[in-house]
């Protein structure tokens, strides 16, 4: 997680038991979105069949529909 670089707010979000959304870039450049927890890193989402979504806006997007919809409200980290 620390690699991740989580804000004072995220952090204590994650301590409490939540989640935090974050748009990772990776090589090709693609954008996937991973979830962050007390258990650790996971990849949520990227597109059925590729490694990542071909634009940020793309990846950003899925994770607010899905933090939207998720019943343990989480975190999304603000789009730059």
């Amino acid at each position: 997680m620390d690699t991740i670089g989580l804000t004072k707010q995220e952090s204590a979000h994650i301590k409490k038991g939540g989640r935090v959304f974050v748009v990772d870039k990776i090589d090709g450049p693609l954008w996937r979105v991973l979830s962050v927890s007390k258990t650790g890193v996971e990849v949520l989402l990227k597109p059925e069949g590729a490694d990542g979504f071909p634009d940020k806006s793309r990846a950003q997007y899925n994770a607010l529909m899905i933090a939207a919809i998720s019943v343990d409200r989480p975190l999304v980290r603000p789009f730059n």
